[in-house]
């Protein structure tokens, strides 16, 4: 049914992601949010209600897996999308079609197997029939840190954060507060940029209502007054909206934006929501 925290643009088709809901509408097939491209086109939610279809390239794409497979396993779906044909496509090539649910399909006669279950427990099994192990979730966060400088020994200089998605790409607005801290992680505060406030709400507030800013999808912008500002600059403190609880992050300044005049670097944040703590890398830039 679609992807309550992924937007879409419907001319050119850009992917954003918001640690929220994007659905902002209270009329079941109105999609809007409100919020614009950089290309100018409307961006919509891409939640997919029932009597709606799915992007066509998403059920080509089903299609063509569909037609090449042996077996699909279906976990948790009632199957009444219009357009799950795909399906049939399985069982016209004499595949299998494998569906766990607990409500009953229009597939149920055709299917080899039937079970009503729970999907984790199901996994769990299957999992351990095979031999598998289950891996263990990481929640990654991609960051691109851009520097540019007016000139190299003074003026202003700027450090842009900018969340993306896994692809690299698709900008993805997860920051609610990033703070440059001088003289370690208890250090001083230099500068500090957050989320577009609504009013009084905080950023988490403001998701929870549905009220999204203008700037909703705008990477946050650290301001410095010279070269020699930002370069006393030693930590940055993330603060996250925690749509999972993460706490917040402190990460050293990479030296390819700490030490240089313009530069960018791209940093892959991983948490271990058990353990509670972050661990982050430098990322080759695609």
């Amino acid at each position: 049914h679609g992807n309550r925290t992924r937007a879409r643009c419907a001319r050119c088709a850009a992917a954003y992601f918001l640690d929220g809901h994007v659905r902002v509408s209270k009329e079941v097939h109105n999609h809007s949010t409100g919020l614009r491209c950089k290309c100018g086109g409307e961006l919509r939610d891409t939640i997919i209600n029932f009597g709606e279809y799915l992007y066509p390239e998403v059920v080509q794409a089903a299609k063509a897996l569909s037609g090449d497979s042996d077996l699909v396993l279906v976990l948790g779906s009632s199957m009444r999308v219009v357009t799950c044909e795909a399906f049939e496509d399985v069982l016209r090539n004499r595949g299998h079609l494998v569906v766990c649910n607990l409500q009953l399909t229009p597939y149920d006669k055709a299917a080899s197997l039937r079970i009503f279950a729970d999907c984790d427990e199901l996994m769990a099994r299957l999992m351990a029939t095979l031999g598998l192990s289950i891996p263990k979730w990481i929640l990654h966060r991609d960051l691109l840190l851009s520097l540019t400088a007016t000139h190299p020994t003074r003026g202003p200089t700027t450090l842009t954060l900018q969340g993306l998605d896994g692809d690299g790409v698709s900008p993805s607005s997860f920051l609610a507060k990033v703070t440059a801290l001088c003289g370690g992680p208890s250090g001083a505060v230099v500068a500090e940029a957050s989320f577009p406030s609504v009013g009084a709400a905080t950023p988490r507030q403001q998701l929870q209502q549905r009220q999204l800013p203008p700037a909703t999808f705008a990477p946050l912008v650290l301001q410095f007054s010279s070269p020699a500002v930002r370069g006393t600059v030693s930590d940055l403190r993330l603060d996250f909206f925690g749509l999972v609880g993460e706490p917040p992050c402190v990460i050293p300044v990479p030296p390819a934006v700490g030490r240089s005049e313009e530069g960018s670097v791209m940093l892959r944040l991983a948490l271990d929501p058990e353990a509670g703590q972050w661990a982050w890398k430098e990322e080759e830039q695609a």
